[in-house]
């Protein structure tokens, strides 16, 4: 290759040399830096993904429940029964079940003589979820409002308070149904 006397040939003949020596790979210090850094943000990232994953867990069973509440009162208001019972309707109620394995939620028609269930829905694992409530949820036949067992309506300063808890992560989400039957989520 041919440059023009002076010093800019000795700078090009310099700076082809240090291309030639330049080291191919990388050093253990930097792989060692490397790989410290990829694990802190492994560790950092998977407990936010369990912590993220708990919590979708915990949204989930708080909107199995909220829909198992609206699902009763609209039975309530339009007084469809299942089948099998004898008799007119005077309650829906809405209950959670604790069983050996699973807490479940259970709709069901009711008057004085019978109780059929419409549906059951298992909401989690014994020890990993707890459902628990104020009170009995009944909505009363036509009209949907919050009563007691025989269908008479609840004075309108109670309300029901579900409260729904995830050990895992140590958060609550609570649902509250007024007298009138609203769903506050």
């Amino acid at each position: 290759m041919e440059v023009v006397v002076g010093r800019r040939r000795v700078i090009i003949l310099l700076a082809i040399r240090r291309m030639k020596t330049l080291p191919k790979g990388l050093s253990l210090v930097e792989v060692v830096v490397s790989v410290a850094i990829l694990g802190i943000m492994v560790a950092f990232g998977s407990n936010f993904i369990i912590d993220f994953g708990n919590k979708q867990a915990l949204e989930t069973v708080r909107s199995r429940v909220i829909s198992s509440l609206k699902l009763g009162r609209n039975y309530a208001v339009s007084r469809q029964e299942p089948p099998g019972l004898n008799g007119s309707m005077t309650v829906v109620g809405v209950d959670f079940i604790r069983n050996d394995t699973d807490y479940v939620v259970r709709t069901s028609a009711r008057n004085a003589n019978t109780t059929k269930a419409y549906d059951m829905e298992v909401l989690g694992k014994d020890g990993e979820v707890t459902v628990t409530s104020s009170r009995e949820i009944y909505f009363s036949a036509l009209e949907g409002k919050l009563s007691d067992y025989a269908g008479v309506p609840i004075d309108y300063q109670q309300q029901a308070i579900i409260t729904i808890q995830m050990a895992a992560i140590g958060e609550t989400r609570t649902i509250i149904v007024n007298s009138n039957g609203t769903i506050n989520e």
